[in-house]
């Protein structure tokens, strides 16, 4: 569906425009449905499908781009 992270979506996400989104990244992790980046100045940043909260934001949604965690810091 248009509102989903998954599948194509996600796989843009990984591979290209979301580092225009973010500050220098220090790290990234990766996995099927969700993505987290640690910039080089510890903010920790989040996106893809949101069921049961997993992005950290206190919510379901889900996030198509790099969203900060308020409170969490790398």
């Amino acid at each position: 569906s248009e509102g989903s992270a998954t599948g194509a979506k996600s796989e843009s996400c990984v591979h290209g425009w979301w580092r225009a989104s973010l500050p220098a990244t220090a790290a990234v992790s990766a996995g099927g449905a969700h993505i987290l980046a640690v910039t080089r100045s510890g903010e920790v940043y989040s996106w893809g499908y949101g069921e049961d909260g997993r992005l950290g934001h206190g919510s379901e949604e889900d996030e198509l781009r790099p969203r900060r965690i308020s409170g969490v810091a790398g």
